[in-house]
């Protein structure tokens, strides 16, 4: 692959990425204030939701269910991207973890530039 074609794809994950990422924050916060009044017990609060594949394709629009802590662990590092199995690009990424709804891959390298829209691709992953 071209190197301004796999820019592209590594771009690409970084945007698929944000509406998890504020997802992900909300129920942080929902389960911060649940503990700050001693209700960290409330069902649901680490349920199973629907997180967005963050492939390198701008077309998928598959969904992953995972609980909310698990998908802030794989996020602690900033190069890990949850995507659903066969979607990975071995030129641009690794696999780390392998599950049966999704795997983990990690960026050899990150976006050299702030992220701020879609390119087109020549993947298709329906």
């Amino acid at each position: 692959m071209s190197k301004t074609l796999d820019e592209k794809m590594i771009k690409n994950q970084a945007i698929m990425r944000v509406p998890n990422t504020n997802t992900s924050n909300e129920f942080a916060a929902l389960r911060k204030m649940a503990k700050e009044e001693n209700q960290s017990d409330l069902p649901g609060l680490d349920a199973p939701v629907p997180f967005a594949c963050e492939c390198s394709d701008e077309d998928c629009h598959q969904r992953i269910m995972m609980k909310p802590t698990t998908y802030e662990k794989i996020h602690k590092n900033s190069k890990s991207f949850i995507i659903r199995p066969g979607h990975e690009v071995p030129d641009i990424e690794e696999i780390t973890q392998s599950h049966v709804e999704y795997i983990v891959v990690r960026k050899f390298k990150e976006p050299s530039q702030k992220a701020g829209k879609l390119s087109k691709t020549n993947l298709h992953n329906a």
